[in-house]
């Protein structure tokens, strides 16, 4: 009897995009552990990769770099007291609109080792370096640093560009000689809009390092042979450096009214899109689900990472931290106010949204975020006052106006004047309003929709309004 043997073959629309491969089949705290992968379909020189313990915490966050072949790879550490726990680790790969999860098993302690931690060792950022002074388009940024102690796994680095606005959130992965780094690109009109002074601040525990670079487009090499080419006036030539005062004219500006202008217009700024809080963070997070857009502030640096990450419940410990040394910030009241609602207390952020309006009645981040509120307890004619309220005080402020826009859709009463508030008179009855006062609402709402600028009011606009994923960072297409 003849056999004949055919090699079976699986059609590549089964096979994983990412392949990914592990040095051994398990591990053991504080072994080291190599990962490396192929990328089935090259078509950008970064992935994105988070490991999580059994029980879903993110342990690091990681850039890697693809070389040419579409291969990567990288070594971890598994040590103490972070690979402690028995069972199946995640590790998530982020490439493109491509999520993939593969899984490995470590073996961890079982007995508790007697380890002394002197008390006195608060965890502490030692040095942050960049590898350049300078970057322009298509370089890689390096931050390296260094820490005293091991109190988590991960340095929280946060970008932000000369108005103070964040550009990105970064982990920098805490190797066992408590040196930590990250890498990313720039990206000229993405992440890099302005030319100027960036500043890197780097957070680990209650301490917080930070660290300078400049940023510019390179030059246009072609002006130098025109100078030079008129030898005889040599002389004059040299003497007026017209390019000088244009570089010394942004460190006047950082000094200038108009700039401390544009650093307050910058203080608050808002969540506007999740697929742009992906690019920021280097992290597809399908988390925040929310139609209507709340405004936090940035000035704490910890909470408003954490809430962009959708650990709303670590947010909300740093938000209770801040406020206890300061309890009249209105900034800090009010994004404690969003946290609060995005964990579903609703009427608990109502009424810290009314505690920062009783300090400042004029704060419009509390006044969108108590209107988004109201909304999501269908309440619209309140909330419709609310935003009509905050464009009357600053009518260039979009995100009340887009909020607006998605309620009177939402309530299919686009072209009906909410009516509650317009009658004060005891004579006529709250639900009927005068002639007068109804073309006066109608007039202020849609007033208030009309006046919406071409241009976006801000960085996050602007970013989101031509790159919607990572993938787009780099100009192609999945």
């Amino acid at each position: 009897m003849l056999i004949v043997l055919f090699p079976l073959t699986i059609p590549s629309i089964f096979a994983d995009p990412i392949l990914l491969d592990f040095d051994k089949t398990e591990y053991h705290t504080g072994d080291n552990m190599l990962i490396t992968g192929h990328i089935s379909n090259y078509k950008m020189p970064i992935i994105a990769m988070s490991l999580f313990d059994p029980e879903g915490d993110i342990l690091s966050a990681n850039n890697l770099i693809i070389d040419s072949n579409g291969t990567f790879s990288k070594e971890f550490s598994l040590d103490s007291p972070f690979y402690d726990k028995s069972g199946q680790y995640t590790v998530k790969l982020n490439y493109g609109k491509i999520v993939q999860n593969e899984f490995f098993t470590i073996i961890g302690n079982t007995s508790e080792p007697e380890i002394i931690i002197p008390e006195s060792i608060a965890p502490e950022i030692i040095s942050i370096n960049t590898d350049k002074n300078q970057y322009y388009d298509q370089n890689f940024i390096t931050i390296t640093g260094s820490v005293n102690t091991i109190d988590s796994p991960t340095v929280l680095i946060g970008v932000h560009d000369p108005y103070g606005t964040p550009i990105g959130f970064y982990f920098g992965e805490i190797n066992s000689d408590l040196k930590f780094s990250t890498k990313f690109l720039v990206k000229s009109g993405v992440n890099f809009k302005i030319d100027g002074t960036y500043q890197v601040k780097a957070h680990y525990g209650e301490s917080e390092k930070t660290i300078n670079f400049e940023f510019s487009k390179k030059l246009d090499t072609v002006i130098e042979p025109e100078i030079k080419t008129p030898e005889i006036k040599t002389p004059e030539i040299k003497t007026p450096e017209i390019k000088t005062p244009e570089i010394k004219t942004s460190e006047k500006n950082i000094n200038s009214v108009d700039y401390q202008s544009q650093i307050k217009k910058y203080d608050n700024l808002s969540v506007e899109d999740i697929e742009l809080g992906k690019l920021l963070n280097q992290i597809n997070l399908d988390c925040d689900h929310s139609r209507l857009v709340d405004t936090i502030s940035y000035n704490d640096g910890m909470g408003p990472a954490l809430y962009r990450l959708c650990k709303f419940d670590q947010s909300l410990n740093f938000f209770n931290d801040s406020l206890s040394k300061d309890p009249n910030n209105v900034e800090i009241i009010t994004s404690k106010g969003s946290v609060l609602g995005k964990m579903g207390r609703t009427l608990e952020s109502i009424s810290y949204y009314d505690a920062a309006l009783n300090i400042d009645p004029d704060f419009i981040p509390a006044i969108n975020n108590k209107a988004n509120a109201l909304a999501n307890m269908k309440k619209y004619g309140e909330s419709i006052s609310l935003y009509n309220k905050a464009l009357e005080k600053n009518p260039s402020y979009d995100t009340a106006r887009k909020n607006l826009q998605l309620v009177l859709q939402e309530s299919s009463l686009g072209n009906i004047v909410f009516t509650e508030y317009a009658s004060t008179s005891t004579d006529i009855p709250s639900n009927i309003v005068s002639s007068k006062n109804t073309m006066t609402e109608k007039l202020q709402t849609e007033n208030n929709l009309k006046t919406q600028t071409k241009n976006p009011t801000n960085i996050f606009e602007e970013l989101s309004l031509v790159f919607s994923s990572l993938g787009s960072l780099f100009g192609f297409q999945n």
